[in-house]
């Protein structure tokens, strides 16, 4: 074999030139544009015997955590790769914080309910928190698919990634739902809650929790979500309308176009009528690439430069920065406004007219579809304009809470439904009042709980499927 020299290498003379090479020892890397792979610290030429080829063999290193196993990536390796996907630090510790506090939001309108858990309605404090959910989904995902890649694949991998907090999940529900209808808990009082647990039923829910499909042509609320778990039906959505955006962006001619019509199909009406909330995340990735983001850098500069090609106006970055705080900060006295005045519930009204109430039951969790779609102007404004302003790096420790808060919203909105019910069961003398301390225990245990799941799924259950990922996906 011949011998090896050290050299130093230009990124991005050679990222586009490496695909999967063989290395020496028969295993195979792949190399692919990720910004953290700019440390690459070593590298060799190999001349092969009996050809004039030569081919480079690159080998790159991520950061080992003091006493750890892990191979982790620092702070600054992932601030290049969200700079490389658009994101500057301060947006990126604003909208982790958003799905974070839309996660608490979720979780004080359901440990709330009057008469049950709570004397006080906080529910409109929640009435925003799902059309956030998608529409902040919408723009991570698309992220995801906008930089290419193989469609089932893709697809397949993040259906295995959602498996990882989500079977967990419904296997602890399912037992904490035989004890909770032993000890004849109020959540068996709900009238969305099925206490039918035969072994044809428990099925038909595992199915759905595998497929996410439970709300596809969902024909009543009755049963909703996995098990007792009603908050399951989110995901649902999540899932149907991240097939749509694969199929968008990793498919092309005819095979896109049966892809959607295909999709639709299986989803069926019920989730597409809240389609234009994930979609708005969508345009807004979009119009932040094409306005912001030019030869490898994101940046106001851009806009501005934008601004003066089309329209031939000087605006400086600080009069663009102004206009994203002032509309931003607009944008909360307007939904303070709207949920005072009550045009929500006016619209929902409004559209209960339109239909029969045997036909409107077949919109499952979408008959408020109008509702919804109220809140698509604020939530796509603070989206768009506050990246105008939150335009710099943020502290290290700063990102590194703000991304931690953010990926504990999938296993603590996993769980978090019915562990509520099931601290509520061992709380004596329980009183549903503001002024007694019991609701605040169950909140504050229930919390800490579903926090401890997603511990436990990041610490043992992940390393695990992540290898098994590895294997399977490459």
């Amino acid at each position: 074999m011949a011998a090896e020299r050290r050299i130093s290498i230009d990124w991005h003379r050679y990222t586009d030139s490496l695909p999967v090479d063989r290395v020496p020892n028969g295993r195979k890397w792949t190399v692919t544009p990720e910004p953290y792979m700019r440390n690459i610290t070593q590298s060799c030429l190999k001349h092969s015997s009996g050809t004039n080829s030569r081919i480079l063999w690159v080998r790159y290193y991520a950061r080992r955590q003091p006493n750890s196993g892990n191979l982790t990536m620092s702070t600054q390796d992932n601030r290049q790769i969200e700079q490389r996907l658009g994101i500057p630090g301060q947006y990126s510790v604003f909208i982790h914080c958003w799905r974070t506090l839309a996660t608490l939001a979720v979780f004080i309108g359901h440990a709330t309910r009057p008469d049950v858990l709570f004397d006080v309605d906080f529910s409109p404090i929640g009435r925003a928190t799902i059309p956030t959910f998608l529409i902040v989904s919408g723009y991570f995902t698309t992220m995801s698919f906008a930089h290419g890649g193989k469609f089932f694949k893709k697809i397949a991998k993040r259906y295995f990634n959602m498996w990882v907090f989500f079977i967990p999940a419904s296997i602890l529900v399912l037992g904490m739902d035989f004890y909770l209808i032993a000890v004849d808990s109020v959540i068996t009082e709900r009238d969305k809650f099925d206490p039918n647990m035969s072994v044809g039923r428990i099925l038909a829910d595992v199915f759905n929790m595998l497929t996410f499909s439970g709300e596809y042509w969902a024909p009543s609320t009755f049963g909703q979500g996995v098990f007792s778990n009603e908050a399951f039906w989110t995901m649902d959505y999540i899932m149907g309308y991240t097939l749509a955006t694969a199929a968008i962006y990793l498919l092309s001619g005819w095979r896109r176009v049966a892809a959607l019509i295909i999709i639709a199909a299986i989803i069926g009406p019920t989730v597409i009528l809240l389609s234009p909330l994930w979609f708005a995340g969508v345009v807004a990735y979009e119009i932040h690439k094409r306005w912001l983001y030019r030869d490898g850098v994101t940046s106001v500069h851009h806009l501005t430069q934008l601004i003066k090609e089309r329209f031939r106006i000087a605006v400086s970055t600080t009069t663009i920065r102004l206009l994203g705080m002032v509309v931003v900060f607009c944008v909360f006295p307007c939904w303070l406004i709207f949920e005072w005045m009550g045009w929500g519930p006016d619209l929902y009204g409004w559209s209960k007219t339109w239909a029969s109430y045997e036909i409107r039951q077949y919109l499952g969790m979408a008959k408020r579809f109008l509702w919804q779609w109220a809140y698509i102007p604020g939530l796509l404004a603070l989206l768009l304009f506050a990246r105008l302003f939150l335009d710099n790096d943020a502290p290290p420790w700063m990102l590194k809470w703000a991304s931690l808060g953010s990926r504990y919203a999938f296993p603590v909105y996993a769980i978090h439904f019915t562990l509520l019910y099931l601290v509520q069961s061992w709380i004596p003398g329980y009183v549903p009042r503001h002024d007694h301390i019991t609701p605040y225990i169950m909140m504050i245990t229930a919390l800490a709980l579903s926090v401890l799941f997603g511990f436990a799924c990041f610490r043992w259950v992940k390393p695990v499927t992540d290898v098994w990922a590895k294997k399977i996906f490459g």
